[in-house]
């Protein structure tokens, strides 16, 4: 069974503090989790990288008609340092009960324009485990080379688009 995610990301324990808000901007719901206080930072990666701390938000995206899940992070002066973006399986726009599911493959970018794809291996397992279908793993794994390369193409424009929601993000805080 996949997992269903909710944007308000409540099983992450350690964001002991926390400001929601969400908005829509045209047909893309953007969830915004400021986190406060943190029992204890989390990071991914090697090298490691912070992804949940004090004062880092948190902008997630999801847009009607689409199979991604966008969660771009701010360090605590406004600088993007990662979008992570979700495959989904499924993706279910309702203001503050947004949510998708998991299809387990990630794309992740990092400002300048490196792009990886994540999760390949586990996506396979997930098919052997009957946990999702054949056809699920090569929508996904399509989906995550397209947007890979969309992502190397047009970066600056991403970078841009997201840190131009940011800033309406902000004057919301």
């Amino acid at each position: 069974m996949l997992d269903k995610r909710s944007w308000k990301r409540a099983t992450w324990m350690m964001i002991t503090e926390k400001e929601l808000s969400w908005f829509m901007l045209e047909d893309c719901f953007c969830g915004v989790i400021h986190m406060k206080q943190v029992s204890e930072p989390f990071s991914v990666g090697n090298p490691a990288l912070v992804i949940c701390n004090q004062g880092i938000t948190w902008v997630q995206c999801a847009w009607r008609n689409s199979n991604i899940w966008a969660t771009a992070m701010f360090d605590a002066s406004g600088k993007l340092f990662q979008i992570y973006f979700d495959i989904a399986d499924e993706v279910f726009i309702d203001g503050e009960n947004t949510w998708f599911t998991d299809l387990i493959v990630d794309v992740v970018y990092q400002p300048g324009g490196t792009v990886r794809v994540l999760d390949l291996d586990e996506l396979e397992e997930a098919v052997q485990k009957q946990m999702i279908t054949f056809k699920q793993k090569q929508q996904a794994e399509a989906l995550a080379e397209r947007l890979k390369s969309a992502l190397e193409k047009n970066f600056e424009d991403v970078e841009a688009w997201f840190e131009q929601v940011y800033e309406k993000v902000q004057k919301k805080l």
